[in-house]
Order: C-alpha cells, then sequence, then structure tokens
C-alpha cells in the first residue's frame, strides 16, 4: 500500500513539476540557456521510478491492513499543538523566548530531563538568533524584548 501511495504522489510531483517548468524564461538559445532543462530532466527520472513502484505494487497487490497507533498519534498531536501554539506566540513574545519555550518542551517530549531541556535551550535558541540576525542579516521578531 506504500508503495502504491508513493508511486501516485511521486508522479504527481514529476508532472507538477515538469508543466511547472514551462513557465521559466528562456535565456538564449540551446540546452545551457534552458533554465528549464535540468528540472524536467528531474520530473522524467522521477516519473519513470514512480511508474515502475506503482506497476510493482500493482502487481504483487498484498492485503492491505491499516492500523493506527494511539501513542504514535498522540504524540503527534502533542507536537502539532507545540508548534501551532509557537507559531501563534512568535511575533507577540519574541523569536528568543519562544524557540527557547519550544525547544524545552521539544526535549521533554522527545524524553530529556529538565536539565538537559534548559541547559539545551538557551544556547541553541542563541546561536539561531545570532545567526541569522547578525550574519545573515534576516529581521526575527522582537516582540516584548526590545533589545534582542
Amino acid at each position: 500500500m506504500k508503495n502504491y501511495i508513493v508511486g501516485i504522489s511521486g508522479l504527481s510531483l514529476s508532472l507538477y513539476v515538469y508543466f511547472a517548468s514551462k513557465s521559466f524564461e528562456r535565456v538564449g538559445s540551446g540546452l545551457a540557456n534552458n533554465p528549464a532543462y535540468y528540472p524536467r530532466i528531474l520530473a522524467i527520472v522521477l516519473a519513470f521510478l514512480s511508474l515502475i513502484l506503482f506497476i510493482d505494487s500493482l502487481r504483487k497487490r498484498a492485503k492491505v491492513s491499516f492500523h493506527v497507533d494511539t501513542e504514535l498519534m498522540r504524540n503527534l498531536s502533542l507536537f502539532l499543538a507545540a508548534l501551532l501554539i509557537y507559531i501563534l506566540l512568535l511575533k507577540p513574545v519574541g523569536f528568543v523566548l519562544t524557540t527557547i519555550a519550544f525547544i524545552i518542551c521539544m526535549t521533554w517530549f522527545l524524553g530529556g530531563t529538565r536539565k538537559q531541556a534548559v541547559i539545551a535551550s538557551i544556547p541553541m535558541s542563541l546561536i539561531v538568533y545570532i545567526v541569522f540576525s547578525f550574519i545573515l542579516k534576516v529581521p526575527l521578531p522582537k516582540g516584548i524584548l526590545p533589545f534582542l
């Protein structure tokens, strides 16, 4: 069943890439000046491999069984809830504080201790803030800490 879904998804993606590359503007004549050349080649290769996978999954047609892992669904729900809260609080609270809180939550969620969560979250948040804000010059939300 997985191969069937992956095959259809690959075919869909390859068709999208192939037809979306038609809008790329040609710079000159020849293959070297056509920016759509490489994406189209990759789309054709992906379509070919996806078609092989799809046909192989149709040939084998195993009995499909569907099992819902409740622990996995609970963990996924917790992660998505934490991510949604992080996104909603990012602008009003600021990048540094929300990122520290998010990393602490995710460290606990993945089985770390409180000490590990605090020790990991502060340096990681500050390093990401310094890299994006000062080195890459990407403006990040300041929130309630205007000095950061």
